[in-house]
Formats: C-alpha cells, structure tokens, sequence
C-alpha cells in the first residue's frame, strides 16, 4: 500500500511516501511547507523523485494537530482535496500521538510536548502494552508545572516543547525525572504518520473512516481539571 503523508502542524513540516512499512522518500522543510501556495509543488516533485504519480497512491495521512493552526488547516484541506480528487482513503493522526509513536525504546513512558505558546504546552502520557500505545494522560493544554505534577517515575520526554517540561520537573522537585530524547526521535516526522497510515487502512479496509477534522486541543475543560485554549494563540505555534 503507497501512502503519502503530510505534518503541517509545525515550522518542520514534512512530507513522506511509504510504502507498506518502507519509508521511500520523506521531505523536511522549514516553514514553507505549511503554505498552501508551496505545499502541493513540493508533494509534485516528491512524487517525480520516486517515480509515482498521484495515481499510484492508495491512501494518505495526515497530521491533525495540536499545533499550528494555520498549518493543521492547510493540511487538512490539502488530504481532503487530493482524497476526493483520486477517490482514496485518508486518516488523521494527533501530532502527540504521532511523536510518541517515533520513539524507538518503549520502556519508559513516552510524553511528548509541543510549545502552544502563552506559557502553556500541549502534552499527552502514553505507554506500550506490546504492540499497542496506551494513552495514560489525555492531551491537553497547561503551564509545564501543571503538567510536571501529574507526572511519576522516569518520563521520555519528546517535541519541542520538552525543554519546557524538563525545567517545571526540576523545579517542582517532585516524583518525576525527566529523561529528554534528542536527534530524530525527538522530532514529529511525517514517514511516522504514513507508516501507521499504511497499517491503519489495511486493518480498516473497505470499512468506514472517521472524517478529517482539526484536533485543536481547545475544549474549555478535561476530568484532569486541566484548561485549554479557546482561541489560537498569539504567534500561532509553528508558524
């Protein structure tokens, strides 16, 4: 199954193709990639390189958020047009998700953070029971100390918001110690979300697929007591 996959949710966008659980090509940039006016020239010449064209692809995935606003919008709207336009199938993954997944040693608890800016993170808890991530902390949005208190034990800490984190565990000197991933691991890829995209529609094939929606992470309240943004924030993060 080919896939092409998309993260726009972040000032490193990228895009990948893959092919079953094959990376075949991934494409990282800098900004541009969540602008609409640069996005689809740079899904054209990816696709040249490796000798596809639109045709060949099976199924697409993209990110969702949270994250850039403006960004998750473009790449949203960029998989709906290109799945509706080829008559294929597309699926969405949360960029919290998406990061812990891209974590290679899952013996630790892996919370990946992403700086939503105003003082605030966006942050999820999640663990491998086998070949399944469990969610252990629903993503939400808070000051890093409020984050920091609900953690326990030694925590992979991933995104680029995990500095953030680190420092609010070390202050609050609490039960948590932070253990910050660095490199390629630490960063939210693209191949990441088409390799689960690839294992995803083989398991869902002909049945029916959630619709492609934003995941802003914005809903006033969770059963953490945890508020969220009820408005994009100034600088909208990862533009």
């Amino acid at each position: 199954m080919k896939i092409l996959a998309l993260d726009t949710s972040s000032r490193y966008g990228s895009i990948a193709l893959c092919d079953e659980d094959q990376v075949i090509l991934e494409l990282t940039v800098r900004g541009i990639v969540n602008q609409s006016e640069h996005l689809v020239p740079l899904i054209r010449r990816s696709l040249e390189d490796v000798g596809w064209t639109i045709a060949d692809i099976d199924g697409f995935g993209v990110v969702n958020g949270p994250g850039s606003f403006t960004g998750i919008r473009v790449g949203l709207a960029t998989v709906e047009g290109l799945a509706f336009a080829t008559g294929r199938p597309a699926v969405a993954l949360s960029s919290l998700r998406a990061l812990a997944l891209g974590v290679p040693d899952g013996s630790l608890p892996v919370c990946p953070v992403l700086n939503a800016r105003r003082g605030e993170i966006y942050a999820a808890l999640f663990a491998w029971h086998g070949d399944r991530l469990v969610e252990r902390i629903p993503e939400c949005a808070a000051p890093p100390d409020r984050i920091a208190r609900l953690l326990e034990g030694d925590v992979l800490i991933v995104g680029d918001g995990a500095e953030l984190l680190a420092g609010a565990i070390d202050v609050a000197g609490g039960a948590a110690r932070a253990v910050l991933s660095r490199g390629s691991s630490a960063l939210l890829r693209a191949s990441i979300v088409g390799v689960w995209a690839a294992k995803t529609l083989a398991r869902d094939s002909g049945g029916p697929l959630p619709p492609l929606r934003p995941n802003y992470v914005r809903e006033t309240t969770t059963d953490l007591g945890l508020r969220k943004p009820a408005r994009p924030p100034a600088g909208d993060p990862g533009s």
